[in-house]
Parts: C-alpha cells; sequence; structure tokens
C-alpha cells in the first residue's frame, strides 16, 4: 500500500500540539474557530525536534485527525489507479471535465484510530467501498472533509459518496448514508454540523 507523507506531517504537527492540548472534537477546534489555548508548544521540527512520535497511515487524505481522550481519528482513502484508455474514455464524456482530473478504478474509504501516546495502530475501519470509475482533482483526495468526534461516536463524511457513524469503542458501523452531491473536483466540505442532525444515532 501507499503511504502519503501529508499525513506523516500532519501527524507531527497535531501530535506536537495534542501533547499539550485538551480534546480537538472537529475541524478548526471545538469551537471551529481554529484556536487552542495550549500554551508552550515549539515553533519549530525536523525529523527528530519536537516529535513525539511519527507513523505512516495507508492511504491518501487530507481531512484533519480529531482527538478525544487517547484516541486520536483520521480518515484515508485507498484508491486504484484506472488505466490510462478507461481515464480518457471516462473523462471524454464528460459535459464539464475538472481541470488536472485523475480517474480511479475504485477507492476503499476508511477510519483510522491511532493512540495518542504512542502512535500504535488501535482500529482501521473499511466504511465504503467502490469498484467502478471514480473522477477526482489531482490536488484532492476522496478523503478530505475531517471527521467530527464526541463520546463514543465518530461522524465520518466523503460528500456524495457516503457519511457514516461509527462506534469508537468497538469500531462497529452505526448506521450509513447516501446524500447525493454534485461536485466535480472530489468531497471538501468539513463535517462538523453531522453531530448535530437528529438522524445521527
Amino acid at each position: 500500500m501507499r503511504f502519503h507523507l501529508a499525513w506523516l506531517l500532519s501527524l507531527e504537527l497535531f501530535v506536537c500540539a495534542a501533547t499539550a492540548s485538551a480534546d480537538w472534537p472537529q475541524f478548526r477546534g471545538p469551537g471551529g474557530e481554529g484556536h487552542s489555548t495550549a500554551t508552550g508548544l515549539p515553533l519549530a521540527w525536523s525529523e527528530s525536534r519536537n516529535v513525539t512520535w511519527k507513523v505512516p497511515v495507508e492511504g491518501r487524505g487530507w481531512s484533519s485527525p480529531v482527538l478525544l481522550g487517547n484516541e486520536i481519528w483520521m480518515t484515508t482513502a485507498l484508491p486504484t489507479a484506472a488505466e490510462a484508455e478507461e481515464a480518457e474514455k471516462m473523462l471524454g464524456g464528460l459535459p464539464f471535465p475538472a481541470p488536472n482530473s485523475d480517474v480511479a478504478r475504485g477507492v476503499i474509504l476508511k477510519a483510522v484510530c491511532l493512540d495518542r501516546q504512542t502512535g500504535r495502530l488501535l482500529r482501521s475501519v473499511t466504511l465504503f467501498e467502490f469498484a467502478e470509475l471514480l473522477q477526482i482533482c489531482s490536488v484532492n483526495s476522496f478523503a478530505s472533509p475531517t471527521p467530527v468526534i464526541e463520546s463514543g461516536r465518530l461522524y465520518c463524511d466523503f460528500g456524495t459518496m457516503g457519511t457514516a457513524c461509527l462506534d469508537t469503542t468497538t469500531g462497529k458501523i452505526i448506521w450509513k448514508r447516501h446524500l447525493p452531491i454534485e461536485h466535480q473536483v472530489g468531497p471538501g466540505q468539513a463535517a462538523r454540523l453531522m453531530a448535530s442532525l437528529p438522524w445521527r444515532r
């Protein structure tokens, strides 16, 4: 499996901050403002300086990690690249293909949980699997929206590809929904409002 550098960098930054801060349950923090009350955070990093731990995470994703207690959760996508002829045929058939488009032959969407203190992999839960041709902008990923976490529940949104809620204690999927959205460049909306929806459980 491929491991993406962006995950390594984001985890290095996140873990350094997480060691000195409280929970970070959604995109841009508890209030969605991008502010932390933590003090004494490092201002510089290197391969070894101010890094508590770092681990590779399979797949590719732009979503931010979220943290509750000793658990760090994030989403990741494992796409299978389409053959050149498949991609050309698909993009040629679209009325408005997005610039810099990539085409996958299929993708697996996962939620991954790491131990806050050690980086050890605690859970890897497959939420959705697709086996058809899928288009995405080359600078995006299929796992871009940030999940939301609350006690016992994680909410993951992948745009039109699906939204899911899982039990963080058991890793069991509680529910899944498909809410069609028109987006040509891939998912990008944050999932921070999912926890407030009346059907979330």
